[in-house]
């Protein structure tokens, strides 16, 4: 195992509950992408399921889903190879909405959903918010946030301006870059991103 469940812990009281309302997935983290071990259970439900329907094709059924999941081992190897290497302190990391909780618990980082707000929302970047901001990412020590593109760029640079937190760029956790990505090309640049970051932050 390379990780251990911990949770998101986010300590302190942020103020008011706009602060989550964006890419709102209904308190659930459906990313489990984010864990190839649970990719693997789902190959092995498709395969059983499959194999119920046409009995005739479970040899090929078997074979295939055999070779994708030494697949999928090698790359939960890979994951914890890249991920392993980088300090404690180091660890402490924010995204834009709740997406990497699997990869939180299955490699033990400390992932931490954003309270950044997005300025386009009712709310908008409010003293208040960036104050709240501003002191959880002090008390948290996180160095990093990952963005997607949807995410505003606005509210965080004002964030980043007054903490020296790390902006990165190009973290993509829900579609592929072109229809010629595969799922383990998608983990695997998604973790080059985190890991390359994180071990840089000074």
């Amino acid at each position: 195992e390379h990780g251990e469940e911990h949770g998101e812990e986010h300590g302190e009281e942020h103020g008011e509950e706009e602060l989550h309302a964006e890419h709102d997935h209904g308190g659930q983290d459906p990313h489990f992408w984010f864990d190839p071990t649970r990719v693997m259970t789902g190959v092995e439900v498709i395969r059983g399921e499959l194999s119920a329907i046409d009995p005739e094709g479970l040899d090929h059924y078997v074979g295939q889903s055999e070779k994708y999941l030494i697949e999928l081992n090698r790359l939960d190897d890979y994951i914890g190879g890249k991920l392993d290497v980088i300090p404690a302190d180091q660890r402490a990391f924010m995204t834009g909405h709740d997406s990497l909780g699997y990869l939180n618990d299955r490699y033990d980082l400390e992932a931490m959903e954003s309270i950044i707000p997005n300025v386009d929302s009712e709310a908008g970047l409010t003293p208040d918010s960036l104050v709240n901001a501003v002191k959880f990412i002090k008390a948290h020590h996180v160095k990093v946030i990952f963005l997607e593109e949807s995410y505003a760029d606005k509210a965080v640079k004002a964030v980043a301006d007054e903490t020296g937190i790390r902006v990165a760029q190009g973290l993509n956790v829900e579609t592929l870059s072109d229809p010629s990505q595969t799922y383990v090309d998608f983990i695997k640049n998604n973790i080059e991103i985190i890991g390359e970051n994180l071990m840089s932050v000074p």
